[in-house]
């Protein structure tokens, strides 16, 4: 029969014999004569007798001294503490709020779930007892002992607020345990809310995740009512709308005995829950959309991808996924030590959302902006057509002898492009010529300024004020900042007509997230509007009551005239009708698109990242999608056939 792990092994009192206690009567008879009388002797001559009366006044003097004090300088102290010893506040924690998607389907919600928790206050006093209760408890509950010591060492021993030593106990343990509790005072089973995330890995960067607070958290947060063993939201919405989650704590007033284990309850005070989020969100699509990337990029062999869906009128956020993801139902039940060294140790960064944060060169997807912008600026007129042979030769400015050679992705040249073919057959000569200028074509380009100043206004470079936390600018540069940048480098701080070509075709220094990007798209879908990206629609009660309710907000509008607009849309089009996006064609729904594909490593410019930016239906846009996968390879083949899979389905479902 196995041990009972809750059974302590203290050994019974040994009892002692007559002969084994005889040591303690003693002889006078036996006394040592070199003494004269024996050490038990009560003789006393007058002047010890005074010295003995004199010691007892002293002591009797002392008692009183301290009863005083006991009673008069610290009652109120001492009454207080037996008063906490009987009485005791209990802090009840409120659930926090659901979340739904927009077709109010349920994704976040709160399971009951068994927690471990210890109470220095009713811990034994005797450190044996104590002792032997950590070692049982470790043992049963898989902790590590040592670990439970430190806790026990590093918390005060008149704290009554319970700390955790352990989420998530299975029932059966959890219930083992409870039948055994009043042999373990100071440790107790409590049922606390858990959060659950239903599809966790899928959705993970945008929910983010719960967890106990810190130490440094409860410092900073306690003013505000937080708990020694509260919960806080640490990332993504959990983190960003917390004030509304978090919910209202109970409490009641219970009496417990000398154990610290309750005896009666005299009030309490219900938990308020918290607000639930109504989300802008289209579950199935983020679940489609997952599915297809990660498919996609197993097959291209990339490990690193991201996509985000909007919707181009309102910016309400469809969908963001990331590649490679992460199960945040980990953080929820307390995440081991294994799995946390697992996530932040892996290379691929699973933790991070390359949707927001994120910056990469986005290639030739900047090339609608440009085009728009150019049109507004009277750089070129729809009717303007610029040969493309493959390269442009550039002359030193100084020294007329010494060329340099921009090359487009197709060396032996698209031959004569207009604005709509430059688009969907990605001309870089074209673009090249847009931003920089050719003199030979007395086409003098907008530069550099211009075409930052451009960018900007459709939001590349810059946060977009998501409403999730830790959203990236990247960066449109510019002659100023390049010197500044590399300021005290005569050569490295100067601006070259080929900066302006490669930031032109969104290489050279540019860098933007691929939400950036999908709100740029957005703007040219919409006919003009950049829209600013937003998850939650509404937050209500639990009773459904609407508490605050988010409106469309326009980020920046009307730079550019609605007819330039609508060529660049045509241009992207085409794309998919006539260029590097043919295998949409095919699609029960019209879609409007742009590749590209972007160098990133110096030292191997073969390598290149996939990007897709969209829109469909074409007459009337409804969703905006964009999906890049980290060195992928070319657009075309790693990033478009991602987009293929997410239109089919929604044209089937949601058309």
């Amino acid at each position: 029969m196995k041990n009972n792990p809750f059974e302590l092994k203290i050994g019974k009192p040994v009892d002692i014999d007559w002969k084994e206690g005889s040591f303690l009567d003693f002889d006078q008879s036996s006394a040592d004569p070199r003494f004269g009388h024996s050490t038990l002797d009560t003789e006393r001559r007058p002047f010890q007798s005074r010295y003995f009366i004199i010691a007892v006044m002293a002591v009797l003097g002392i008692f009183v001294y301290r009863l005083s004090y006991l009673q008069i300088v610290s009652h109120e102290r001492y009454l207080a503490l037996a008063e906490g010893n009987r009485l005791r506040e209990q802090m009840l924690l409120a659930p926090r709020g659901l979340i739904y998607d927009r077709n109010r389907q349920e994704l976040v919600r709160n399971e009951p779930s068994f927690e471990l928790v210890l109470t220095p206050l009713d811990l034994p006093r005797d450190e044996n007892v104590k002792n032997l209760e950590i070692i049982d408890v470790s043992k049963f509950f898989g902790l590590e002992e040592e670990a439970v010591r430190q806790i026990v060492a590093g918390s005060s021993p008149e704290s009554f607020f319970p700390i955790t030593l352990k989420q998530s106990v299975e029932r059966e343990k959890a219930i083992i345990f409870i039948t055994q509790e009043s042999s373990y005072p100071g440790f107790s089973i409590q049922n606390n809310p858990e959060r659950f995330y239903i599809d966790g890995e899928k959705f993970s960067h945008i929910f983010g995740y719960t967890g106990k607070l810190t130490e440094n958290e409860y410092d900073k947060l306690k003013s505000d009512g937080y708990l020694y063993n509260d919960i806080l939201g640490k990332d993504g919405l959990e983190a960003q709308y917390e004030e509304f989650l978090r919910g209202v704590l109970g409490k009641r007033l219970v009496e417990v005995d000398a154990k610290g284990f309750v005896k009666n309850t005299f009030q309490q005070k219900d938990p308020k829950p918290g607000s639930n989020l109504h989300l802008n969100l289209d579950a199935e699509l983020q679940r489609v959309l997952y599915d297809s990337l990660v498919s996609e990029t197993q097959a291209h062999r990339a490990t690193k991808a991201a996509a985000v869906a909007i919707d181009p009128k309102t910016g309400g956020i469809l969908a963001l996924v990331n590649i490679p993801s992460f199960d945040n139902n980990l953080f929820a039940k307390g995440i081991s030590l294994d799995d946390y060294a697992r996530l932040i140790t892996d290379p691929n960064q699973p933790l991070f959302n390359r949707a927001t944060s994120g910056t990469y060169p986005p290639g030739s997807t900047v090339k609608p902006l440009l085009a728009a912008a150019a049109l507004q600026e009277n750089v070129i007129k729809e009717s303007t057509r610029i040969f493309d042979g493959g390269q442009i030769v550039v002359p030193n400015q100084y020294n007329p002898g010494i060329t340099y050679v921009f090359h487009g992705w197709k060396r032996d040249g698209l031959g004569s492009m207009d604005v709509y073919s430059a688009i969907a057959m990605s001309s870089d000569i074209y673009f090249y010529t847009v931003g920089g200028g050719q003199e030979n074509l007395n086409i003098t380009g907008m530069g550099a300024n211009r075409v930052a100043d451009y960018f900007k206004k459709f939001f590349l470079g810059q946060t977009t004020g998501i409403d999730l936390p830790a959203e990236k600018a990247g960066l449109i540069p510019t002659p100023e900042w390049k010197s500044q940048r590399f300021a005290g480098n005569a050569v490295e701080e100067m601006w070259f007509l080929g900066d302006t070509y490669n930031m032109s075709i969104g290489q050279g220094f540019v860098l933007v997230s691929p939400l950036q990007l999908t709100v740029a798209t957005a703007a040219i879908a919409n006919g003009g509007k950049v829209m600013r990206p937003r998850f939650v629609s509404e937050i209500t009660d639990r009773d459904g009551n609407l508490i605050k309710k988010f409106e469309p907000e326009i980020l920046n509008s009307g730079f550019i005239n609605p007819e330039y607009i609508e060529m660049a849309k045509r241009g992207m089009r085409q794309t998919i009708t006539a260029g590097t996006a043919r295998i949409l064609e095919s699609l029960p729904i019209a879609v409007a698109g742009k590749t590209g594909t972007s160098q990133f490593d110096g030292s191997d410019l073969r390598r290149t990242h996939a990007w897709f930016t969209s829109f469909a239906p074409y007459d009337d846009p409804k969703i905006v999608l964009t999906v890049l996968v980290e060195a992928g390879g070319e657009g075309s083949s790693a990033a478009v056939p991602v987009a293929r899979d997410v239109y089919e389905w929604y044209a089937k479902n949601r058309m």
